[in-house]
């Protein structure tokens, strides 16, 4: 440990005097610091900074579990504390708190902590004592009450007592809420006197951690007849207090436990109290009732008849006009609540609720997107929360952003799928706005969204290149994310040409770049790819290529292939012997080519790929793969055949038009009264049968590849592949033979 010195000014001269300044070299910080207590004297702790003594009992909690060192310094401790700065003892007390939580001290240094906490707890000021009553709820939570009850009730009697000053009366007084938690039901006799008295202390102060703090603690532990019996008279007067803070605190502690007590107090007691309080005047009234509100309707709503109702949902809707900030924060939060509990609709709040989305106070607009997925869930038409988002997310403020991001898949789930791909281009707007002000925290947060909610983004083209753009103007943690998001969003796509045409790109961009920076990056996106495609699809579009990076001439390309190794082997099936030739060549390959330090990360590769690894479970992520593209194929199958039963229909209804045509046409030109030729006839004839030859060829072809697509062929198979030697088929006659038809598509045999 560092100790900063300040020059002293004192004669030296002596050996044993020098040997007081002198600390040993490789002392361990439990020795050190007991010397610096006890074997420095007097001129050696006024040669050294109290930054010294901070740094000591800042870190008793790591001290202290040194061996041996809780009985050599925690007595130095214990005699050298009383005589430090209120500080000291502050940052002492935090320190003993952290030891404490860890449960990692044996009972009997536990209760030398307790007794060191008892002692101090009776003679110093309001903040040594306000912490070291933490470390007391500390410690009660950890000594079994059995050991320690009898003292510690006796010590909050002592300290509660009407005769000790204020500051221990009311930092004492927490304890007793402390063992309410600690005893249940049995916290009665002299304690829950106690606290009945502390309510009608005669110190404000007191009164207050009362109603702020202690009742509610009591309360939650006992029944509705004991708390109506004991406790609710004392309630009463702090709620009627003389004071305007204790009685805001009386207040919101009556309707706080207001449903722990019985039907008949709820029904007329807290009836009343609500409807008269809620249409207080006072500023301070309003601010309470404005937070309790929901609470409290949803308690009494059943006991108001239909006159106290519209009072009531009046006088809430009226809180988002007030001046008053905290009341129209207060209208925001219980907002989703009233919602749902009354029979009103959105569009009975909505100019006020609008008002408050158009406020441009942080706080507010915090408010409202904290609960904002819970209104468009509650709301039946949800357009105009859908333009409410879209704001927020135009937002110029850190704090707002910052909230938006962290609910955003949150809030996007909440509307309904039709209307979430309004979100996208926005969405993307926002990211691009974050990268041209270098936002690097909300970038990443929102990349990281992104991959959750990929139904906002139906333009695939759109979404990709931003991505790419992202890439290329990234540091490394959102290109990990943008590449994550690229390889789970053509995972999922649809359309399986487009899907392919991407990967193409990807190779184009990426694989085959002059740059060594996009090689890393496809090594990267071909990573994030193992965690959504099968082995078969992996295979199929040719991933296991970046092997051949174990040649690159850039070391940076084959330390980051070397990374993904052993990701890369499990996506090997054991029965592909190609492809597992191929990983041990690229393996040799990085052994023969790398430096010293680079065979360090070989080794280190090479230990992790002879890891037994679950192949049960590699097997059944690879099934749910397989069943998931499967899916995927079957739909995108399904979507293709309703576009080719479209164009077929299409073809179909121009077929009948034509004929309809043609027969308007014979009634009103017969042709007994057209003088009709060998050429006439033939051009009527080619008029029909032109139509027919190329809509049959087209049905034929189109009907060919429904076939192909409804035969028993893997998904992963290549769509394009059936289209390399494409077959007509027509069960419609047509003028040509079939021979004139193979003959049309064997153009390598037609000479001209």
């Amino acid at each position: 440990m560092f100790f900063p010195e300040q020059e002293y000014k004192t004669s030296t001269k002596s050996e044993d005097e020098l040997k007081k300044l002198t600390l040993e070299e490789d002392l361990s910080e439990c020795q050190r610091s007991y010397q610096i207590l006890i074997k420095g004297q007097q001129l050696q702790k006024k040669a050294v900074t109290p930054m010294v003594y901070i740094q000591i009992y800042q870190n008793l909690h790591r001290i202290l579990k040194e061996p041996n060192a809780f009985e050599i310094l925690f007595k130095v401790i214990v005699e050298e504390i009383q005589q430090q700065e209120e500080d000291n003892q502050i940052i002492a007390a935090k320190s003993l708190h952290k030891l404490i939580k860890e449960n990692s001290l044996q009972i009997t240094e536990l209760l030398q902590i307790y007794d060191l906490t008892a002692q101090i707890l009776k003679i110093w000021s309001l903040p040594v004592l306000d912490e070291w009553i933490h470390t007391m709820d500390a410690l009660l939570r950890v000594i079994s009450l059995n050991i320690i009850l009898n003292p510690v009730q006796q010590l909050i009697l002592l300290l509660t007592d009407a005769s000790q000053p204020t500051i221990s009366r009311q930092s004492a007084a927490k304890l007793i809420g402390t063992l309410a938690q600690l005893l249940g039901n049995e916290i009665k006799g002299p304690l829950l006197d106690r606290a009945r008295n502390l309510c009608s202390d005669h110190d404000k102060e007191v009164r207050l951690v009362m109603a702020e703090d202690v009742i509610v603690k009591v309360c939650q532990q006992l029944s509705s007849d004991l708390i109506e019996c004991y406790l609710l008279e004392k309630i009463m007067e702090l709620y009627y207090d003389t004071d305007i803070i204790v009685k805001s605190s009386g207040m919101r502690l009556f309707f706080t436990i207001a449903n722990l007590l019985s039907v008949d107090e709820i029904k007329n007691r807290c009836t009343k109290l609500f409807i008269d309080q809620i249409q207080s005047l006072n500023e301070d009234s309003k601010v309470v009732m404005s937070k309790m509100c929901g609470r409290v309707y949803m308690l009494v709503k059943d006991y108001l008849n239909v006159n106290q109702t519209s009072l009531f949902l009046n006088i809430y809707v009226s809180y988002a006009k007030s001046k008053n900030l905290d009341v129209r924060i207060n209208y925001i939060s219980n907002f989703p609540a009233i919602l749902s509990l009354s029979l009103k609709k959105f569009e009975f709040f909505q100019e006020q609720y609008m008002l408050c989305c158009n406020d441009p106070n942080e706080s507010l607009q915090r408010s409202i997107l904290s609960s904002l997925h819970e209104v468009v869930l509650l709301s039946e038409n949800t357009d105009i929360l859908v333009q409410v988002f879209i704001n927020f997310m135009k937002s110029k403020c850190v704090a707002v952003l910052q909230l938006l991001i962290a609910r955003f898949t949150q809030i996007v789930n909440s509307f309904q799928k039709q209307q979430q791909p309004l979100f996208g281009q926005h969405a993307l707007e926002l990211l691009n706005s974050l990268i041209a002000k270098n936002q690097w925290d909300l970038q990443i947060d929102l990349l990281s969204k992104f991959s959750e909610c990929q139904q906002i983004f139906p333009e695939i083209t759109t979404f990709l290149n931003t991505m790419i753009t992202t890439i290329s103007k990234g540091i490394p943690k959102t290109k990990q994310l943008c590449c994550l998001n690229i390889a789970k969003y053509l995972s999922n796509l649809g359309d399986l040409r487009k899907r392919k045409d991407w990967i193409i790109q990807l190779f184009e961009l990426y694989f085959k770049s002059d740059s060594y920076f996009n090689r890393i990056t496809f090594i990267d996106i071909v990573q994030e790819f193992t965690q959504f495609i099968s082995r078969k699809l992996f295979k199929q579009y040719q991933f296991y290529d970046i092997l051949i990076f174990s040649k690159d001439p850039i070391l940076n390309v084959r330390v980051r292939l070397i990374k993904i190794l052993p990701i890369l082997y499990k996506k090997i099936d054991s029965e592909d012997a190609s492809t597992l030739n191929m990983f041990n060549d690229a393996v040799q390959d990085c052994i023969l080519s790398g430096s010293r330090s680079f065979q360090y990360m070989i080794q280190q590769t090479k230990e992790e790929l002879l890891k037994p690894s679950d192949e049960n479970e590699l097997n059944q992520k690879d099934q749910e793969m397989l069943e998931h593209e499967e899916q995927i194929f079957k739909n995108d199958q399904k979507q293709r055949q309703l576009l080719l039963d479209q164009e077929r229909d299409d073809l179909e209804i121009n077929k009948i038009d034509l004929n309809d045509y043609l027969t308007k046409y014979k009634k009103k030109y017969p042709l007994s009264k057209i003088k009709t030729t060998n050429s006439t006839l033939h051009s009527q004839t080619m008029l029909i049968k032109k139509p027919q030859l190329q809509n049959n060829a087209t049905q034929a072809f189109l009907v060919k590849k429904s076939v192909d697509f409804d035969s028993n062929k893997s998904p992963l198979l290549d769509a394009a592949s059936s289209l390399k030697k494409p077959v007509l088929k027509s069960k419609t006659p047509t003028t040509k033979s079939i021979c004139d038809i193979r003959k049309q598509f064997k153009l390598p045999s037609i000479k001209k």
